[in-house]
């Protein structure tokens, strides 16, 4: 990781907790649980002792090792902490007479830190030593130390102590904020697990080993159930602030410990043959083996594990590697050294790199996969999560409240954090063993305006019946403010995503729905089929759509989805011992393509493993894994290459984000989603399972003690806004603030008109990729789409031109691109036969080349747009996104009418306080990158994927929105540039604004931020903000107001109804729409509310927690601050309920992603990930070391569209 640089500037002092006494009145209140348990510190000792504990290897010559140091991937991490354990427990038994005989009284993190209960040293003593021999440690100690080691020495230092009773945990300058008590709670909690070693432990989070009930997934991996958990303080004022400790169940995908060629077969669908024939299934495999740790399993003595580098282009028989001075292949080699005949003699090798020790110069082995095993306990990183596993894992982890809460105590219990845990007993530390609980106020939902004064009102139970549709015999609903209509607009049809009957009928509906809210839209200039989405294709398209003149595109594919890096692997082919290591990448080649030079002679991976270990490669046909290193000598980059077969995936090795695919990210959705019973059941399973409880003997020798039950508190039930459409229609919420908001109406009604309908394009494009739907079912979806933006105020006209494409290669399809551009289509229409298309992110690249609007609609929602069940909403959605894409209005809000009159109100709050013309408002929110590579760590090669930041912001208004998105060094939390863009934000503001007026209070949600980075936002961020101000105003009289609350969207807060049932449907187990808590549970010194603005459907619905950093006099009320933070989730414009965020933290969300994703599209098109760091090694942007890396990366990569193009 980069190293953050961020300077804090003196002391910084949090705006002060605001208590307010007369409040505005709300729908209700309602008592809920958190999902925390509080822990009872009144018979746990007033200090502990915090000592550094160093454990040092040292090896012949008196050289030393720091075993606290080393690889940071999932297997080495937990590898270490296991022996550290063991190493640390024989030191205190080893030493008893100056430790005692109870090992309960003492805590490790498994790091440097120590505490124990009673005073061991005094500083003055300086550092005691503690010497321990090989033969004292356990046999598992012995072999991570290797037979270099002499001895282990323990060295043992006072720090200081820390007070477990009092306020300074809570300062309210929180640059004096004390974090020691906090740290050292986390670690008591942690001591049973350590102990019993039955997790996978990171960070916070904790997972269960594997087990024959854990959940198969597709690709090679399992879904493994955990928790995450974390100590914090709560309550109303800091003098009588409650520790809690919350427990939040979770699930991950896993690589399954197997052999390397079973994982390639899982991501070939059982088809080997394919990581040969086929390039984009080698990239698959690539990327997914990239950084594996595989095991050896071919070894006669040891087995060791290593790091996958990548693969080879050759098969094993044909990867030459040098044995003797002669060239002989892998499979011959592994036959020859090893008596193993290949199985798989037609896969590539599997590549590990190192660095040569003298000349620093890569070096690369070669492994045959079958001599390779997956090493057990390694998460699947977020780049290796494909769509299909992302949704396999939202589909695992939707869990209603009831569930939930049922998981949690599960989890909670297997943790061990109970009162019964021996450590947190010793302590005197207690555990409640039932959730803290709290009083939650729902809040009142604003009403909807559409255009021409349609308003849509909650009802007096703060429900919302929102929607834009209204019965056929009723006028529809227009926008607030309809877009424009593309003078000239292009449909792409990829790949036949549906017959032409169809999209057509898609056409029709679509342009007729877009005329009935507003939007002046006509059919499509040309709808066109592509059959390539390769990126110079689909480059060439767009800018000759530019070029013509084209203003939106819609793009039509079949599915959305996008096409094993950092892997930990354990060979299993080594003659004595195997060894783990990283997976760089995979090769082009198969195994026996693969060239090595052993004893300077030109063998393949598949002849080495033949001769060298005597195995003859069953897979054969599959590429080599890749171990990079970093010759020690030299730093230059060295490759080993292993046939996957001789590669166990260790166990253990939680799956990246960046490697889930999105059907495993479905799944795991799918897996976590828990009810609120559920979700309370799994968090008290994993706190148990943590040991988190009273009965820990750490913590009970420390007097520590957790509560039996979680929290609880009264949560505040917010109105929601009253929305407005166009022509005066209104959507209020009811007496119980539920808002029945749909955008259609009956048809015998009028329609509602959105609240500024966008103006419609002049030429405009349909793209029918590879015949996705009949030509039939396009026009009739063609001719909805067009009545149903007409019906909603968006004057749209029949499409110019409907096109067949049956390319989606990035070179033709930029060439389309440019060519509409040419001819004056100003909005693109793709159609594709699937949502989750690889298609799509080079589509989503060329808008931004050709600077073409786009829109991309798969063959499954176009056809679902045309039939007899849900057509009117999904055309709806379909114009709604048109809408804002070309500069419309869906709809605005309001307060309604039952928040003005419960509050004796008169003005309309909302209007003339809360979103006021003169107030601007903008999201920031962050997309870091994925770490670098051991090998290029080792390597010092500068990181070239940035940090994306995306920025969102209004203008002209609270509803009209624009946003960027720009690269800044990887890894680094506070936002660099910062001020030049926000001086871009406010000179669009005036320019937009009806009084050509800077604003004069600017409220900023920004996102991506931990408590221990807030005084980075406070201090650096801050002062960007105000530089800008500073800038644009230019020393006049003149000053804008500045405002920053902090948005944190995974905080591990969960909301339970306190009388809940595990009955009914998710809506009916969760906590309404617009809970809000902000007493009890929440920091006891900070302006802070925990908010669930949204309905959940499924599972249980994951608050945000929100506090106040940056508030300049004359500050807002907290009312204001949770009213104006609830109206802006019914902001977000495209569905017609409220979203879980603040619509410009959403869309700043969307753009840090999109900017993600044209950075990975434009730089590693092509690029078949074998020998590379996440496929891109030779990509277009390398790191050259300069400052103007990023900045110019940005320039080059930097959205010119105007309006919500993301949408």
């Amino acid at each position: 990781m980069e190293e953050d640089q961020t300077v804090i500037k003196g002391a910084l002092m949090m705006p002060a907790k605001q208590m307010d006494e007369s409040r505005l009145k709300q729908v209700g209140s309602i008592p809920v649980l958190m999902n925390g348990y509080e822990l009872d510190l009144s018979k746990v000792p007033d200090k502990v002792y915090k000592h550094e504990l160093k454990l040092i290897a040292i090896r012949k010559g008196n050289k030393e090792k720091d075993l606290t140091r080393g690889p940071k991937n999932d297997v080495a991490v937990t590898l270490r902490r296991r022996v550290l354990w063991s190493i640390y427990t024989c030191m205190l038994k080893s030493n008893s007479d100056f430790f005692g005989g109870d090992t309960k009284v003492f805590f490790f993190d498994c790091g440097i830190n120590f505490y124990s209960t009673n005073k061991l040293l005094d500083r003055s003593e300086g550092e005691k030593q503690f010497h321990l021999k090989p033969e004292q440690l356990s046999s598992n100690s012995r072999d991570f130390l290797g037979p270099k080691v002499m001895e282990v020495v323990a060295k043992l230092l006072a720090c200081g102590e820390v007070f477990l009773k009092g306020s300074a945990a809570v300062d309210e300058c929180i640059t004096e904020r004390e974090r020691s008590l906090q740290q050292f709670l986390e670690v008591a909690l942690n001591q049973k697990m350590f102990h019993n070693q039955e997790h996978f432990i990171f960070g916070n989070k904790a997972y269960n080993r594997p087990s024959s009930h854990d959940r198969p997934l597709n690709d090679g991996k399992v879904l493994q159930s955990g928790f995450e958990k974390n100590v914090r303080f709560v309550g109303d004022f800091p003098e009588s602030a409650i520790s809690v400790v919350q427990i939040d169940a979770k699930k991950s995908a896993f690589f399954k410990e197997q052999n390397l060629v079973a994982l390639v077969a899982a991501l070939c669908h059982s088809r080997l043959e394919l990581i040969m024939n086929d390039a984009k299934t080698r990239q698959k495999v690539a990327r997914q083996l990239k950084d594996l740790v595989v095991r050896t399993n071919h070894l006669p003595k040891c087995q060791r594990d290593f790091c996958i580098f990548g693969i080879t282009k050759e098969t094993t028989e044909k990867v030459i590697v040098m044995v003797d001075n002669q060239e002989v292949s892998v499979a011959e080699y592994f036959y020859h050294k090893y008596g193993i005949g290949l199985r798989h003699s037609y896969l590539p090798c599997v590549i590990e790199r190192r660095v040569s020790v003298g000349s620093k110069q890569p070096m690369n082995s070669y492994f045959p996969m079958e001599c390779l095993d997956v090493v057990k306990g390694q998460r699947v990183e977020l780049k290796k999560q494909t769509p299909d596993l992302v949704e396999e894992l939202i589909n695992s982890c939707r869990l209603l409240p009831a569930k939930l809460q049922e998981e949690n105590e599960k989890q909670r219990r297997s943790a061990y954090i109970t009162s019964e845990n021996p450590y947190l007993h010793k302590l005197g530390l207690r555990v409640s063993e039932t959730p803290r609980g709290a009083n939650a106020t729902i809040l009142f939902p604003p009403a909807i305006i559409y255009g021409e004064g349609a308003r849509v009102e909650p009802n007096a139970s703060g429900d919302l019946d929102w929607r834009l549709n209204v019965p056929r015999s009723m006028m529809q609903r227009q926008f607030y403010r309809p877009a424009n209509a593309p003078r000239r607009w292009v449909v792409f049809l990829f790949e036949d995503a549906v017959d032409r009957a169809s999209l057509d009928r898609f056409l029709y509906a679509y342009v007729e729905r877009a005329q009935s809210h507003g939007i002046k839209l006509q059919r499509p200039s040309r709808v066109e089929s592509v059959d390539r989405v390769d990126m110079d294709f689909l480059l060439d398209k767009m800018k000759i759509m530019r070029k013509n003149g084209v203003e939106y595109v819609l793009f039509i594919t079949k599915e959305k989805r996008d096409p094993v890096h950092d892997l930990v692997v354990r060979t299993n082919h080594l003659p004595k011992c195997q060894r783990d290591f990283c997976i760089f990448g995979i090769t082009k080649e198969t195994t026996e393509k693969v060239i090595v030079m052993v004893d300077n002679q030109e063998v393949s991976v598949a002849e080495y493993f033949y001769h060298k270990y005597g195995i003859g490669l069953r897979h054969s046909y599959l590429p080599c894994v890749i171990e990079r290193r970093v010759s020690v000598g030299s730093k230059q980059p060295m490759n080993s290459y292993f046939p996957m077969e001789c590669l166990d995936v260790v166990k253990g090795q939680r799956v990246e984000l960046k490697k889930q695919t999105p059907d495993l990210v479905e799944e795991l959705i799918n897996s976590c989603r828990l009810l609120p019973a559920k979700l309370q059941e799994e968090n008290e399973k994993q706190r148990r399972s943590a040991y988190i409880t009273s009965e820990n003997p750490y913590l009970h020798k420390l007097g520590l003690r957790v509560s039996e039950t979680p929290r609880g508190a009264n949560a505040t039930i917010l109105f929601p806004p009253a929305i407005i459409y166009g022509e005066g229609a209104r959507v209020e919420p009811n007496a119980s603030g539920d808002l029945d908001w749909r955008l259609n109406v009956p048809r015998s009604m009028m329609q509602r008109q959105f609240y500024r309908p966008a103006n419609a394009p002049r030429r405009w494009v349909v793209f029918l990729f590879e015949d996705a739907v009949d030509r039939a079912s396009l026009d009739r979806f063609l001719y909805a789409y067009v009545e149903r933006a007409q019906s909603h105020g968006i004057k749209l006209q029949r499409p110019s031109r409907v096109e067949s494409v049956d390319r989606v290669d990035m070179d033709f399809l930029l060439d389309k691109m440019k060519i509409m551009r040419k001819n004056g289509v100003e909005y693109v229409l793709f159609i594709t036969k699937e949502k989750r298309d690889p298609v799509h992110d080079t589509l989503k690249f060329s808008e931004v080349v050709a600077m073409v609007v786009t829109q991309h609609v798969h063959s499954k929602t176009m056809l679902k747009a045309i039939s007899n069940r849900g057509a009117e909403m999904t055309l709806d959605n379909i114009v709604m996104k048109m809408n804002l894409k070309l500069g419309g209005i869906s709809h605005a809000l309001a307060s309604s009418g039952r928040f003005l009159r419960a509050n004796q109100l008169a003005a309309n709050i909302m209007e003339k306080t809360w979103l006021r013309a003169s107030r601007m408002f903008i999201g920031i929110d962050m997309s870091h990158s994925s770490p670098q590579s051991l090998y290029e760590r080792q390597a010092g090669i500068p990181p070239s994927e940035p940090t994306v930041v995306g920025m969102a912001y209004t203008c002209g208004g609270p509803f009209a929105m624009r946003g960027e998105y720009w690269m800044q060094e990887p890894r680094v939390s506070a936002v660099q540039y910062l001020r030049d863009h926000v001086m871009n934000a406010l000179n669009y503001f005036k320019e937009e604004s009806s009084g050509k007026s800077f604003p004069e209070h600017v409220v900023v949600y920004r996102s991506g931020v931990s408590e221990g980075e807030y005084a980075k936002v406070m201090s650096a961020e801050a002062d960007a903000f105000r530089e800008a101000f500073d800038a644009v105003l230019e020393g006049s009289k003149g000053k804008i107001r500045l405002s920053i609350i902090c948005v944190q969207v995974n905080s591990n807060y969960r909301l339970f109804p306190e009388n809940g049932t595990a009955m009914g449907n998710a809506m009916q187990q969760n906590v309404p729409a617009g809970t809000c808590v902000d007493t009890s549970i929440v920091h006891p010194s900070q302006t802070e509310f925990i908010l669930v603005a949204h309905k959940s459907i499924m599972g249980t619905a994951r608050p945000i927690r929100c506090t106040v950093l940056v508030d300049d006099a004359p500050r807002m009320s907290l009312d204001e601050v949770e009213g104006i933070t609830n109206a802006l989730c019914y902001a977000h414009g495209i569905v017609t309920s409220p979203v879980s965020l603040p619509a410009h933290l959403y869309a700043a969300s969307n753009l840090a992603k999109r900017g993600r994703n044209n950075w990975k599209t434009a730089n590693c098109a092509g690029d078949d990930a074998s020998m590379s760091s996440d496929g891109c090694e030779r990509g277009q942007f390398r790191n050259d070391g300069t400052p103007e890396f990023f900045p110019t990366m940005s320039g080059e990569l930097a959205p010119k569209l105007r309006h919500k193009f993301w949408a």
